[in-house]
């Protein structure tokens, strides 16, 4: 009767088969529909749209399993693709949103993603899981590390600052022995991760602190390391070395130059802005 489910056999007219029950003409209750070209689902309906717990099973080996509402994926997912690789989290208008997706092959090093997917994309805050047990948190913008970000090496080292398409840009390196690096980098993928490169300092953990250019990884250009005892060193680098001419400069000079620079300063007169006769600082 039209108001009774029954079980059936529908064919469509594009070729699809459903299987199962229907109520009034149209899938409702649990049934299996065959595509075309090979992909199935296997689950609840609800008014011939795909609503509840099912599977869906792609021509290309894919499986996902979670809840549906009107045809779409929407809620808690766990994905298995032929490739080996898993996804566990919730989908969004049929989209993954936030859950993890662990990698079967380590395509760049990476193992394991957590964090929000739009599209596929990463997107947002997450942490990346990569096999050497390296480690990033921070911000994600079209599957690119973008904005600020932590990343912990598996060496002890860390770098806290900013990524630009993927790549480190401006922050700080702290290292496993002590020292640290803040100021510009050079990032070339996985192949050396972290070259200091531009205008930064390092400061070594005897005390002694180096100012200057970098090119990478080396020292390079105009530079000043200073020393624990006060003192200074003047010079040029090349490639990592130092021009043999350079200058010296004592801790009483050094001091010298610091409160010359805090009077200038200090002489510097406030600008007035004048509006309606009303003197402004």
């Amino acid at each position: 009767m039209e108001n009774e489910r029954v079980l059936a056999t529908f064919h469509y007219a594009d070729g699809r088969r459903y299987v199962g029950e229907m109520l009034k003409y149209v899938p409702d209750g649990f049934g299996t529909q065959i595509y075309e070209n090979g992909d199935r689902y296997e689950g609840l309906w609800k008014g011939g749209e795909t609503n509840g717990k099912g599977s869906f099973y792609t021509s290309s080996g894919d499986v996902y399993d979670g809840e549906w509402e009107n045809g779409v994926k929407l809620g808690q997912f766990v994905v298995n693709y032929f490739s080996g690789d898993k996804f566990e989290g919730i989908f969004e208008r049929g989209n993954q949103d936030i859950g993890i997706h662990t990698y079967a092959s380590t395509r760049a090093n990476i193992v394991k993603y957590q964090g929000r997917q739009i599209e596929g994309q990463k997107y947002g805050e997450g942490t990346l899981y990569y096999s050497s047990g390296d480690r990033y948190q921070g911000s994600f913008s079209q599957n690119n590390r973008q904005g600020f970000g932590t990343l912990y090496f598996s060496n002890g080292n860390r770098y806290e600052g900013d990524w630009e398409k993927d790549n480190m840009k401006k922050g700080k390196l702290f290292y496993a022995n002590g020292d640290l690096y803040e100021g510009d980098f050079r990032c070339e993928a996985f192949t050396y991760p972290y070259q200091r490169h531009g205008i930064g300092t390092l400061r070594y953990k005897s005390g002694n602190r180096y100012e200057g250019g970098w090119l990478y990884n080396q020292k390079h250009g105009k530079g000043t390391t200073y020393y624990a005892s006060g003192n200074a060193y003047e010079t040029n680098w090349i490639n990592g070395r130092s021009e043999f001419s350079g200058n010296f400069v004592s801790k009483s000079e050094l001091e010298i130059r610091e409160l010359v620079k805090k009077k200038t300063n200090a002489q510097v007169k406030p600008t007035f802005e004048f509006t309606f006769g009303t003197p402004h600082i």
